[in-house]
């Protein structure tokens, strides 16, 4: 006994499962897109033709415990200008809630050996609440140049008489080899 043919029947269900499966498809890449977001280096037109920089905030890993960094850094290339370097120092010892860290005596980024001293040392703001303190302070340009050029790099911050060293993560020298392709093609 064969089955009726039924062309319409066959042809609207094969229609509709042919179209779902895109919609579905193009949803699913949406929202795991959206969902796995990371920061990325930001770069935007500022007044009079410069581009500005940001590379956001991230934590840089300390050679001690009791303190950590997060660094974000803002940038305008062009002649002359100042790098803006940005840090939160955090107690992470459950004896130090409450207490926030002194803004640095001496505040420095090293890059291969050389170091690059940061000035106009400010703290923005202290948080007894997550005993934070942020700090603005400023990098020469062509400082800020030699030092993103370097292999290897390290904040050395002296807080309280003791001295802590900081270095980036991968992401932050992912971000490094992006504004050194963007500046190298401003160049040409």
């Amino acid at each position: 006994m064969a089955l009726p043919y039924t062309p319409n029947f066959f042809m609207e269900n094969n229609m509709r499962s042919f179209l779902k499966f895109p919609c579905l498809l193009a949803v699913f890449f949406v929202l795991s897109g959206c969902a796995t977001r990371t920061p990325s280096l930001v770069t935007f037109a500022a007044e009079g033709g410069v581009t500005q920089y940001f590379f956001p905030m991230m934590e840089w890993k300390g050679d001690k415990k009791e303190i950590g960094a997060v660094c974000d850094i803002t940038y305008r290339y062009q002649r002359g200008s100042q790098g803006v370097y940005n840090i939160s120092f955090n107690y992470t010892g459950k004896t130090d809630k409450g207490k926030v860290p002194s803004v640095p005596a001496a505040l420095s980024l090293d890059g291969d050996g050389t170091a690059y001293p940061l000035s106009d040392i400010e703290r923005l703001f202290a948080n007894t609440e997550n005993s934070t303190t942020r700090i603005s302070s400023r990098i020469k340009g062509d400082d800020f140049l030699s030092l993103i050029r370097a292999r290897s790099i390290t904040l050395i911050a002296a807080i309280d008489g003791t001295e802590y060293r900081f270095t980036p993560p991968k992401q932050f020298l992912e971000y490094r080899d992006k504004f050194l392709t963007d500046i190298a093609v401003q160049d040409f």
